[in-house]
């Protein structure tokens, strides 16, 4: 069993993903992480088990520019998706599952 824990945004900005994360240490589930960074230009890094996805999308900017970013976060998601091959996945916000509506 592996897990994918979906955020939409930075570690710290999410709530409950520590929760969810200790709950799957204790049983001994094998789980990864997948955030988004919007401050710094794109790219996907990976450190032992969390994924940040960076691709810029600056504050203040209208919903109508943002529409690009989120669609690049999109794509970089369903790339990890098809790569991992989680049996279970964790979307910790609405907007990522929208955006990720016909893998789940």
């Amino acid at each position: 069993m592996k897990i994918g824990i979906i955020g939409f945004g930075e570690r710290n900005f999410i709530p409950y993903v520590e929760v969810y994360e200790n709950e799957l240490k204790k049983a001994n589930i094998q789980y990864e992480c997948i955030f988004w960074d919007r401050f710094k230009d794109s790219f996907v890094s990976k450190n032992s088990n969390e994924y940040t996805v960076h691709v810029r999308c600056e504050p203040g900017i209208s919903k109508f520019k943002k529409i690009i970013p989120m669609l690049k976060f999109k794509q970089q998601i369903e790339k990890i998706l098809r790569k991992e091959q989680y049996t279970h996945l964790i979307v910790l916000t609405t907007l990522p599952g929208v955006l990720i509506h016909k893998i789940l």
